[in-house]
């Protein structure tokens, strides 16, 4: 069962890693441009996070998990479902971090997403693509 399971997830959460990791580029990078734009890092890091997961989604469906049989829209509206609860993870680490350390935000905000991006690969894996 453990070595079922091993060869069952270990290609896609590899390419979930590669994904993950362009469309974080993507949010860290638009998360310095919106704090440095003036906006609050809060609303900032969320609005980033919801850019990227867009990205991440279209990068899960075609690459991650191809043969979804999920309908796009239903996959998308699930995705941001799942998304939503690592938003939620990762808000609340990356304030945390933020307020109560000396931490750059940039770097909380990288350190607030490990957990986030793990919970939402098996949330995304189990339920909307179902490849595990």
């Amino acid at each position: 069962m453990l070595a079922l399971l091993r060869s069952r997830t270990l290609v896609p959460f590899a390419r979930n890693t590669l994904a993950g990791a362009a469309a974080f580029a993507v949010d860290i990078a638009l998360l310095w441009l919106l704090v440095a734009s003036g906006w609050s890092y809060l609303p900032a890091a969320a609005l980033a996070f919801l850019v990227a997961v867009t990205i991440h989604y279209g990068l899960a469906r075609a690459w991650v998990f191809p043969p979804s049989a999920r309908g796009l829209a239903s996959g998308y509206a699930l995705f941001l479902a799942n998304a939503g609860i690592g938003m939620v993870v990762m808000l609340g680490a990356f304030w945390a971090l933020t307020e109560l350390t000396p931490l750059h935000f940039l770097v909380a905000r990288l350190l607030s997403s490990v957990n986030s991006g793990l919970i939402v690969f098996f949330l995304n894996a189990l339920y909307n693509f179902r490849a595990l």
